[in-house]
């Protein structure tokens, strides 16, 4: 998929872009296999609640940069979406994984992870209008047969 990646005003340097997907799959797999090992001794819903909280600490020295602005006025739809964010994408997405995780193994969520550059690619062609090559289209084809067939043959030997 990286290589049939064509530079666009949205996606100056695809290569770039193509490069923090990876990174973002490596960080998934680390992120996989230390979820694992913690929850043998935590519940899902305590370490979903414990990274919002780091997370909270983590950003939170941002708020007094000197381009930080605050806002004056309450802003009805900006206010909905930080909720939409907490509730859905924080404890609903991530608590959602942290238990799934929990529950079956490594290796078979692992499978998983590598839908991520796919769906940047659809969200790219929904959100942002962009159009795929068909090399892409080929390489996010074989990442779905892939996963099936993965997945397929776990079914089987189980």
């Amino acid at each position: 998929m990286s290589l049939g990646s064509e530079v666009t005003e949205s996606a100056p340097n695809p290569m770039f872009g193509n490069f923090m997907e990876f990174m973002a799959m490596v960080a998934a797999s680390g992120y996989i296999i230390t979820m694992k090992y913690l929850s043998t001794n935590y519940s899902s819903l305590f370490i979903t609640s414990f990274q919002a909280f780091i997370g909270s600490i983590f950003y939170f020295p941002l708020l007094f940069l000197p381009t930080t602005t605050l806002p004056v006025n309450f802003e009805l739809i900006p206010a909905l979406s930080i909720v939409y964010l907490g509730i859905f994408v924080t404890f609903g997405a991530y608590g959602s994984y942290n238990y799934a995780v929990s529950k079956i193994p490594a290796s078979q969520a692992t499978a998983f992870i590598n839908l991520i550059p796919v769906f940047t690619l659809i969200m790219g062609i929904l959100i942002l209008n962009e159009s795929l090559t068909p090399v892409q289209i080929v390489a996010a084809v074989v990442v779905f047969l892939g996963i099936y067939i993965s997945q397929a043959g776990k079914k089987a030997a189980n």
